[in-house]
């Protein structure tokens, strides 16, 4: 056939054979691409992340922050953490770290990725690397042979690349000492409060600077749009009597549910937190661990637990109280502060007890244990309970039957349909979609409510009193309303406006006096407090303050909310590094080696990636 082809490669059937075979080829493989192009999340030139790749990537991630974090790894913890995009980004700096490796010619052999994967104490029985446990650990974590070995042939590339990015970072001593007076200089700071409504008494509004503000800020009082519910109501209460529960039939249900009658264990105890950054490297965990041992050695040496929880716990709940938690279930506090406490004797001092908050120094004031109650003690709460889970099945059932027959006889008139069935009726609202109805777990069912048309009839609610079945009876738009009928809050709003405007002018007169003349008129002080500290004793936070700490010679005015502060030094006690010691002094010293090494990494990566054309399809990864 070739030799057919050769011999004719001039003639028009040869080329139009050729003519197939390209297109063929040109479609075949260009699909792949653009099937590739169209699944990507993200493209770094011509490299395509795939949405497979990605998630891949992501729930991998998502695996070891649960396994870390356990319970706290709440929502909003995830939301804080940002990590789709941090995931993303990681694959991009990795792909890109892996081009720009290649460039300065580092190498993993396959000898070098096999030492290494042998070294692993995991993979290891006596001593030596054992092939069974490497297998079963990896089928535990769902990873294939192939799968893992790119990994860590990934992991040993990055650290080779990490090392000559870094290799010339170091840390001076200055820099320790600086770093360590930073942490550890303790402020007591001077200050004046000015309440704007104080002023409010010398403010006059006249009715055309009221209509000028409302001209200028009508969106500001613009009413949401509402809606006007009938609803038929099933209440539960009106099922009770048709209902009853035999003592028999109580006793059933407390031998089979016995845990529901067991009071909890509870501690009462005390607790100083020294908190740890979710993403704080091993140097910085260590030295917080370290701070907390501190703490623990002082209490045990003598000195007040209250009193050093009120200085040094960085728990805004509790520090205040001494760290008192007050008397709780153990099985609400975080896992090993909880098993701590229950295992301690009253007045017994423990610590630190590391969580996913940080560590904790505890003490135990008191505890009690489990204890099931007697049933003659709670038969008659159980047949209560009984005859109410009884009474909501029927009223769940007569709700969801008429709410069937509305619809197949296409009712639109649902008050008169519940005078001729001899329902009631209530009508709910006008309301806006984040008002309160008065209907305690209404919520579902006005979301629900705004989605409807006008005439529309809801689904069966569940509230609180029992089950609603809800019709929208009239929609009412949004609008800017009058002057006249916002005026009362326009005059309002303008009135604690310019009493606010009057603190801050009365403040920034006396801001410009001398320090000396204000201590002259008996200032408020915060008392001794450290930089590092999450409040500022007896102020709160306020923004920008903690960072004015080294500037506060003079005197300067901050605002938070209505109140209006001038605020100077009172006290400045610099910390000494020579009395730190030096394993303390070395902690930080790494500490700050790995914080300039990361610098150094993310510098390098942020210049290597303005070299390669990076597109993102954020809608894939939200």
């Amino acid at each position: 056939m070739l030799t057919y082809m050769r011999k004719r490669s001039k003639s028009w059937i040869t080329k139009f054979i050729f003519g197939a075979i390209i297109i063929v080829f040109v479609f075949w493989g260009g699909s792949a691409y653009w099937s590739k192009e169209a699944n990507k999340v993200a493209k770094i030139d011509r490299y395509i992340i795939s949405q497979q790749q990605y998630a891949r990537a992501y729930s991998d991630a998502l695996r070891m922050y649960q396994a870390r974090l356990g319970d706290a790894l709440t929502p909003e913890v995830l939301q804080k953490l940002d990590l789709k995009k941090t995931v993303l980004d990681q694959m991009i700096n990795d792909y890109i770290m892996k081009q720009e490796a290649e460039k300065l010619g580092v190498e993993v052999s396959d000898e070098e990725l096999q030492e290494a994967i042998r070294a692993y104490p995991a993979f290891q029985q006596d001593g030596r690397f054992d092939i069974a446990s490497y297998k079963r650990l990896l089928q535990y974590q769902r990873m294939t042979p192939a799968d893992f070995e790119q990994q860590q042939r990934q992991a040993l590339f990055q650290q080779r690349v990490y090392s000559l990015i870094t290799e010339n970072v170091i840390v001076s001593p200055q820099e320790v000492e600086a770093l360590y007076k930073y942490r550890n200089d303790t402020f007591d700071l001077h200050y004046l409060t000015f309440e704007a409504k104080s002023y409010a008494g010398e403010i006059q509004v006249s009715d055309e600077e009221a209509v000028a503000y409302y001209d200028a800020n009508k969106d500001t009082y613009k009413v949401p749009p509402k809606i006007v519910l009938d609803a038929v109501e099933f209440p539960v209460e009106s099922y009770l009597d048709e209902v009853g529960v035999s003592l028999d039939e109580a006793r059933a249900y407390y031998d089979s549910h016995k845990q529901e009658f067991t009071e909890e264990a509870k501690v009462h105890g005390r607790h100083i937190l020294i908190r740890v950054p979710q993403d704080a490297g091993q140097a910085a965990i260590d030295l917080k661990r370290e701070q907390a041992q501190k703490i623990h050695d002082e209490i045990k040496a003598g000195k007040d637990f209250a009193e050093l929880a009120k200085k040094h716990s960085e728990d805004p709940g509790t520090n205040f109280l001494g760290g008192d938690i007050g008397l709780v279930p153990r099985d609400s506090l975080p896992g090993p502060m909880g098993e701590a406490l229950y295992s301690m004797k009253p007045g017994e001092v423990r610590g630190p007890v590391q969580t996913s908050l940080g560590f904790h120094v505890l003490r135990l004031e008191a505890k009690s244990e489990e204890k099931l109650a007697v049933f003659d003690d709670v038969s008659a709460s159980i047949i209560d309970q009984m005859k109410l889970q009884r009474a909501q099945i029927l009223a769940h059932d007569d709700a969801g039957n008429t709410h069937m027959e509305l619809f197949e006889q296409g009712v639109s008139d649902l008050a008169g349909y519940a005078e001729v069935k001899g329902l009631k009726v209530r009508q709910i609202g006008p309301f806006a979609q984040n008002e309160d109805i008065g209907i305690a777990d209404g919520e579902e069912m006005v979301t629900q409510a705004f989605l409807l048309p006008q005439g529309e009839i809801g689904d069966v609610a569940a509230v609180e009193s029992g089950y609603l079945i809800p019709m929208v009876k009239e929609k009412i738009p949004a609008r800017i309303p009058e002057f006249s009928e916002v005026k009362g809050r326009v005059v309002d709003d303008m009135k604690a406006m310019k009493s606010l405007q009057k603190a801050r002018e009365h403040a920034g007169e006396l801001a410009g006096k001398a320090a000396s003349d204000l201590s002259a008129m008996n200032p408020s002080s915060t008392g001794e407090f450290r930089r590092t500290a999450y409040l500022v004793p007896k102020i709160g936070m306020i923004q920008g303050l903690q960072e004015d700490l080294d500037s506060l010679e003079s005197p300067k005015v901050y605002t938070h909310r209505s109140t209006v502060y001038v605020i100077w030094l009172k006290e400045k006690k610099e910390a000494d590094a020579d009395s730190a010691g030096e394993d303390r002094l070395k902690t930080i010293s790494e500490e700050l080696l790995s914080r300039k090494q990361e610098m150094a990494i993310k510098s390098f990566i942020d210049e290597a990636r303005k070299r390669y054309d990076i597109v993102i399809d954020y809608a894939k990864i939200t």
